[in-house]
């Protein structure tokens, strides 16, 4: 079980508010937590090290929660991000995963939600770092090939999307017919590094079962 006592938290909200929520949320569940109005402190307080992970707001006065992560990922500082904001989109979302935040988290939240979070990403973290896994660079956002939703299963698939494109690996994607398979494999090829090749389909379907087997 992950222990969590004197675990270190920063909360960079530019909201005295939702970093006074944030805050007794985490103490309450064991967490130390550090507090930074904007994305300058934010910086500045992840860099004296010892964070076990960092909560950072989108929409700040003096720099976005991605410009904030992007710096931190320059200067080697790797800790999990959780992204939070009250501009619940799907660009946001898909950014947010892709530019190497571990979770994205849509205002107003469950309490609970951040908590169980916060716990994941932190041994989500810690696993990564004993197996001495490296992560890969952030690509752009590029297209949703007209997908649409904004519920929370939507926003599920739209994170997986995020993680996966940028991944050098086999994607099984299972469903019903009309469900969206090929949709959602064409926003990770469009998300993918191999973008500007061609994706070609093969409707498995249509070949003859002699000719598949052989």
């Amino acid at each position: 079980e992950l222990s969590i006592m004197k675990k270190k938290i920063l909360v960079a909200d530019d909201e005295e508010s939702i970093r006074w929520v944030l805050g007794k949320c985490l103490e309450k569940a064991g967490f130390e937590v550090q507090y930074a109005e904007n994305g300058t402190q934010a910086i500045e307080s992840a860099s004296t090290g010892g964070f076990s992970s960092v909560i950072l707001d989108i929409t700040m006065p003096d720099m976005t929660g991605f410009d904030v992560l992007n710096e931190l990922r320059n200067r080697h500082i790797d800790p999990p991000v959780i992204i939070i904001t009250a501009q619940n989109t799907v660009k946001n979302a898909i950014d947010a995963m892709k530019q190497g935040a571990y979770d994205y988290l849509a205002k107003p939240f469950d309490l609970d939600e951040v908590r169980i979070t916060v716990q994941r990403a932190i041994e989500s973290y810690e696993n990564a770092k004993k197996l001495e896994f490296l992560k890969q660079e952030p690509g752009e956002t590029d297209s949703l090939h007209d997908i649409v939703g904004k519920s929370q299963a939507m926003l599920n698939i739209y994170k997986m999307i995020g993680r996966v494109a940028e991944r050098d690996i086999t994607v099984l994607i299972i469903g019903e017919s009309g469900t969206g398979k090929e949709l959602v494999t064409k926003a990770i090829h469009s998300n993918s590094t191999r973008r500007d090749e061609k994706l070609v389909s093969v409707n498995i379907a249509a070949i003859p079962k002699d000719l598949l087997e052989s």
